[in-house]
């Protein structure tokens, strides 16, 4: 028999919901820790709008999960 298919969180075992829920969190900081290095970036190089449509777009494009 292969692994069981879980359908619900509530089927699945604590330890691989609390896995899955700090992988979450994990990715979610790196975005956001990208993202916060992006904007200081442009605040400290006085971007005008559309250098910082440009270059939010290619951070948000560069940003994988880890």
């Amino acid at each position: 028999m292969g692994p069981k298919i879980v359908k619900t969180w509530d089927e699945m075992p604590p330890v691989v919901f609390d896995q899955c829920e700090a992988f979450s969190t994990r990715v979610l900081e790196h975005k956001f820790r990208k993202m916060k290095d992006a904007l200081e970036s442009i605040a400290s190089h006085g971007l005008d709008a559309k250098q910082c449509m440009e270059l939010a777009l290619t951070t948000l494009n560069e940003i994988k999960p880890i």
